[in-house]
């Protein structure tokens, strides 16, 4: 999906200038938003990482996919942002370094910014996944989760690289100072070549997985909803309570994504089909509502730190760890209090009658709460 974070329509290379905006009013005003995402995107994303890293019993496949999700989303902004605050001062397609190396940064930069966000949406694919297995699918607890974790994390970089890798074909250094989006030699016609690559990314890539991710996550409601227990099995009933919590969050999770890409997934499509397609430009109201869609998917790298802490009780007691450590001189007593606020997952037994009526094996489901109501 090359146009995923800002490349431009190879039919719409000038910088949009619209009446009643100036220019630095413009710059000014995306300069201040790129600051604040930069910002919050790098630091929420590190804080989760160390979260993580810190809290040994936190070190689950659920937790690792959300590190990888972390590592995606802090990478896509120091890829991103300084790009498209260079830009705004320049021209959309500017690229300041020449020559071979400039030709090099050019396919790199866009190839991994692209991958960044694929490897997102393939993670939560995978959460989804992995959810729905553990309501349908019961399981003794797997003492394998880390080497399990890291496993589909290497994965899912690996099939990003795939998709993407045509990016390093695609993406040219033109005239010593753009860096553009051209299928030439092999495809004349360039608007039509992104078009064609447009529609196949969004659609198989985009679109599909988050449509089956969606029916996993409706499934696996639909499931918990109708499961069933007897008012003396207290342990299973706080398992399937936890269960439910953590659902929240990674719903929440998706959701988010769903806000942030679709605007702009839109937009897009409208634009080429309505405007592009009779080599046309849009008006520059609704350039300014693509404008606004692009920084929104830049939003969502800020806005899943804040939903990790402000969900899971386990994050945030991770967190007052990390804050404990650098503003206490008792560091280790410190450190072991609020440890104690991690909660340990509880592990389900081997199935004994009808096979189970609650599925609460599946040990990463236990290591988050969700702030009640």
């Amino acid at each position: 999906m090359n146009t995923s974070n800002g490349t431009k329509t190879p039919n719409s290379e000038d910088k949009i200038e619209c009446d009643g905006v100036d220019r630095e009013t413009r710059e000014i005003g995306a300069t201040a938003v790129c600051a604040v995402i930069f910002i919050t995107s790098t630091l929420g994303n590190a804080l989760v990482i160390m979260v993580v890293y810190r809290e040994r019993r936190m070190r689950t496949i659920v937790n690792l996919l959300i590190v990888n999700v972390a590592v995606s989303d802090f990478l896509c902004t120091l890829f991103v942002i300084p790009r498209v605050i260079t830009q705004t001062f320049t021209d959309q397609l500017a690229w300041l370094i020449g020559g071979t190396l400039g030709e090099a940064l050019c396919k790199v930069v866009y190839f991994f910014q692209d991958i960044t966000v694929a490897v997102s949406l393939l993670s939560l694919l995978i959460i989804a996944s992995e959810r729905y297995y553990a309501i349908t699918r019961p399981i003794i607890q797997n003492t394998y989760q880390k080497t399990r974790g890291i496993l589909l994390i290497v994965i899912t970089w690996m099939v990003a690289c795939v998709i993407h890798a045509v990016d390093l074909y695609a993406f040219k250094l033109e005239e010593g100072a753009f860096c553009v989006h051209t299928w030439e030699p092999l495809f004349e016609d360039r608007f039509e070549a992104w078009k064609i690559q447009f529609l196949v990314h969004t659609i198989i890539f985009v679109f599909i997985p988050f449509f089956i991710i969606t029916a996993l996550y409706v499934t696996i409601i639909i499931r918990i909803r109708r499961m069933t227990l007897p008012e003396e099995a207290s342990r299973r009933s706080l398992c399937l309570s936890r269960n439910r919590k953590v659902l929240r969050m990674l719903i929440a999770v998706v959701i988010a994504f769903g806000v942030c890409w679709f605007p702009f997934l839109i937009y897009h499509y409208v634009a080429t089909f309505t405007w592009f397609n009779n080599n046309l430009e849009p008006p520059c109201s609704v350039k300014f509502i693509g404008e606004c869609s692009l920084y929104l998917t830049f939003i969502n790298s800020s806005i899943n730190p804040a939903i990790y802490f402000m969900f899971s009780k386990n994050y945030r007691s991770g967190l007052n760890n990390i804050v404990w450590s650098f503003f206490t001189p008792f560091f280790r007593s410190s450190r072991k209090r609020v440890s104690r606020n991690i909660e340990t997952p509880c592990f389900k037994p081997p199935p004994q009658d009808n096979g189970g009526v609650i599925q609460c094996q599946d040990v990463e489901l236990q290591v988050f709460s969700f702030p009640q109501r």
